[in-house]
């Protein structure tokens, strides 16, 4: 599990409008990283 304030690792994930890099967009600035449980499931 990643602390608050650590650096994530790098990764490409699939988004609504292609891959998503992480890598890529750090490249362009600060970036903020939010994960969600899917819509409707327990949690």
């Amino acid at each position: 599990m990643i602390a608050v304030g650590e650096k994530a690792p790098l990764f490409v994930a699939e988004g609504t409008q292609g891959e998503v890099s992480l890598g890529a967009l750090l490249e362009r600035g600060p970036v903020v990283v939010y994960f969600f449980p899917k819509a409707n499931t327990p949690g």
